[in-house]
């Protein structure tokens, strides 16, 4: 590995952020989820970086040459799977190490069997849970936990070989649920300590497809500041976020929409001064059914294990939980929702 591939993986890595931010922004009702994403960003990637990513065999033995752009790259932590034994996890995509030079084994060329270098996840409107486990900094080389975007990147960084890890993160600003995930999770990269050389980055984007602004935030203000300016040259006016996330002042309270499967019910979830609630409704005809309360904590922590199960939604416009669904639903807040989720079971 040398000074001169890292720095082609940086940067590629800016411009293929900077095209795929500008792509949602732009048409944000254009990807298909996570996938989508990945998918256009793994794309960009190879029109800057090119045939430089193509590593010819030293022997020039015909079909031995190595890609070291890869989706789906595996992890080299372990964690939690369906199955009863831990399993790697699995990056969305990753620049690889180049195959050591000193060796001719075809199996050293092997996509495989590379280290990743530059690890990239992505993510559309994801949980806190998805996104980053805060215990992530207590745990060593042999803890077996579940997986989320940003853990998987500090883990090899910490452990193993990985030298940067990228999260880019996408959240609707139609929706509320994302501030507090952003607010906490920058809280958490703030605090993270890494071996000299190596970097990870966090950027969210918040996207307005009603003609808001979007907003753009990340740990590290190069990052941030870089992307705004480029978005700026496009013709994107996107500013940062608040110190609170997206659409969310102090004073404010931060809702959440969810559609439990199984059980047919659409959630709402209500953060404020430092304590939380849950209201249930039918998910056919928007039937209040009952409201559970928290005195300490955001939802996302009190009702992880509820959200574990949900699907996110959305809701143009609140309405006043207290007065305006003491009993059900307004209509037209339950269609919109129901909209969202047609052909879920029970739905």
């Amino acid at each position: 590995m040398t000074k001169e591939y890292e720095h082609l993986c940086e940067d590629i890595t800016m411009k293929a952020v900077a095209d795929t931010v500008e792509k949602l922004l732009v048409y944000p009702f254009g990807f298909h989820g996570d996938t989508g994403i990945r998918d256009y960003f793994y794309a960009r990637l190879h029109v800057y970086g090119g045939e430089r990513l193509d590593v010819d065999d030293p022997l020039q033995r015909p079909g031995y040459s190595t890609l070291l752009l890869q989706s789906e790259h595996y992890t080299r932590v372990k964690y939690k799977n369906t199955g009863e034994d831990p399993s790697e996890a699995r990056f969305d995509l990753a620049l690889a190490l180049p195959p050591p030079k000193s060796t001719d084994a075809i199996e050293h060329r092997y996509a495989e069997n590379l280290d990743a270098f530059f690890a990239f996840e992505l993510g559309k409107n994801k949980s806190f849970k998805d996104v980053i486990d805060p215990e992530m900094s207590k745990h060593n080389v042999d803890t077996i936990t579940e997986t989320s975007d940003i853990s998987k990147l500090y883990r090899e960084l910490m452990h193993h070989d990985l030298r940067q890890g990228w999260g880019i993160e996408f959240y609707d600003s139609r929706t509320t649920n994302g501030a507090s995930i952003i607010s906490k999770t920058l809280e958490i990269c703030k605090k993270l300590e890494l071996k000299e050389g190596k970097k990870l980055v966090v950027v969210f984007v918040g996207f307005s497809p009603d003609g808001g602004k979007h907003r753009i935030s990340s740990n590290d203000p190069n990052v941030q500041l870089s992307l705004i300016e480029e978005l700026a040259k496009r013709g994107i006016d996107a500013g940062p976020y608040s110190n609170k996330g997206v659409m969310m002042k102090e004073h404010e309270t931060e809702k959440g929409w969810y559609f439990l499967d199984g059980e047919n019910k659409i959630l709402a979830f209500v953060n404020a001064k430092g304590s939380c609630s849950m209201r249930q409704f039918d998910a056919n005809d928007g039937t209040f059914l009952g409201k559970e309360n928290k005195k300490n904590g955001d939802y996302q922590v009190c009702f992880s294990e509820i959200l574990k199960g949900a699907t996110s939604l959305y809701v143009r416009e609140q309405p006043n939980l207290g007065k305006g669904c003491k009993h059900r639903l307004p209509s037209n807040v339950l269609t919109e929702l129901r909209q969202q989720v047609i052909g879920k079971r029970g739905a």
